[in-house]
């Protein structure tokens, strides 16, 4: 019997190895992500703070993201991959020893964020890069697909085992197993290292410098790519930053603990994890307006719904169903990206990409946050739905203007 299509990827041993490995760590990354986002909220009891960690620890994509993707265009992205890793795995063991002496403050908090991020920034665009050269092209969507799809089954995972948890053994024990996590992630880029061949450097006589500008000058030469990270942008900065409301939707809307943000949380992955399996049936059969352009709109919806939503059933729907149209945006926005992103510009072209879906968060994630300790959380999040409306059907009106047409039906 045939392999299914969308899981084409995983019969590559390379790429195989990775995705277990960087599974097992992304699940260990958002048990830390729920640790610390309550025991921020829970020392301070402010949004705006949830909303400062945050920023920390996604802000460095903003100055080091579009960097990333230049080291990912000049030296071997396997290596760049295991040196971001191993800083990130030093950082949780730092973060687990802070607990268990109590002195893991806020401040403590925030630091510990900013480490992650930097190290985030180093390897997501390697990472991103890499992704084309571990399988054949047309394994590509597949790929990207999985790469979705396990990062949603570890939104789920992740944000319920870290709750249960918390609860269990308190926040040193969740840091701990996120410092044990990226050993997966590194014994498999080990096998990845046997497996694929060192690529040479690629930097040439040329300054970083120079090789950033050409290539923001290449994104923004393309319509097409040009109009994908605008949205991906767009979407991160209004609508993801519904992300930092959730314990305040769990705490004070819902009236629930650390098992409510758990679950609103993993309703966020488990909308993920149905878009990313939509998209690896789709394919390339829907044109790209379609597909991100309504993804946006329906996102901005679905954002208004949570806002109104009498519950915790409609309110983690609602959740879910904003996971999934966020899926439909940035992943079928990475997957054309990739697809068609010359080999030299690519690690530049992820690392823009990497700039609009990490880097805007944080700003957005501050700005909400505090507006929310003004405006009450419900109202900030019926005008996140608003803008975000408006942001969809722009972006639908100028990726129809120059996005080519859909394939054919096999």
């Amino acid at each position: 019997m045939s392999t299914p299509i969308a899981f084409r990827a995983l019969s590559v041993p390379a790429y195989r190895h990775v995705f277990i490995g960087s599974g097992l760590s992304n699940v260990g990354t958002w048990m830390h992500r729920v640790a610390v986002d309550w025991l921020v909220y829970q020392q301070t009891g402010s949004l705006a703070w949830v909303g400062l960690v945050s920023f920390a620890q996604f802000a460095p994509l903003a100055l080091l993201g579009p960097l990333g993707g230049v080291l990912a265009d000049r030296f071997d992205r396997v290596r760049l991959l295991a040196a971001a890793q191993a800083f990130m795995m030093l950082v949780a063991l730092g973060l687990t020893a802070a607990e268990i002496a109590g002195v893991a403050g806020p401040g403590v908090l925030l630091a510990a964020s900013l480490g992650l991020g930097l190290g985030f920034a180093v390897a997501a665009p390697s990472w991103q890069a890499t992704i084309p050269r571990l399988v054949a092209p047309e394994m590509l969507t597949s790929a990207i697909a999985l790469n979705s799809t396990k990062m949603s089954l570890a939104r789920i995972a992740g944000p319920a085992a870290g709750g249960l948890l918390l609860a269990q053994v308190g926040a040193a024990g969740v840091f701990a197993v996120n410092a044990l996590s990226y050993v997966a992630v590194l014994t498999a880029l080990w096998a990845l290292a046997r497996l694929v061949e060192a690529a040479p450097s690629r930097g040439g006589r040329e300054g970083v410098h120079r090789q950033l500008t050409e290539g923001v000058r290449y994104a923004a030469h393309d319509p097409v790519i040009r109009w994908l990270l605008i949205g991906v942008l767009a979407v991160s900065f209004v609508a993801t930053p519904l992300i930092a409301l959730l314990p305040a939707y769990a705490h004070d809307v819902l009236g629930g603990d650390a098992s409510t943000l758990g679950l609103l949380t993993a309703a966020l992955g488990a909308g993920a994890l149905v878009g990313s399996l939509l998209l690896a049936q789709l394919g390339d059969r829907v044109a790209t307006p379609a597909l991100v352009g309504g993804s946006i709109v329906a996102l901005a919806g679905l954002t208004a719904a949570v806002g109104v939503a009498p519950g915790l059933a409609l309110t983690a729907a609602a959740v879910l169903g904003t996971g999934l149209c966020r899926l439909g945006t940035v992943a079928a926005s990475n997957t054309r990206l990739q697809a068609r992103a010359d080999d030299r510009y690519r690690g530049r072209v992820m690392g823009l990409f990497m700039l609009g879906f990490g880097a805007a968060y944080p700003v957005g994630a501050l700005l909400v946050g505090t507006l929310a300790d003004l405006w009450g959380v419900q109202a900030v999040t019926l005008g996140m739905g608003a803008l975000t409306g408006s942001v969809g059907l722009t972006v639908w009106r100028r990726l129809a203007a120059h996005a080519p047409a859909p394939a054919a039906e096999p």
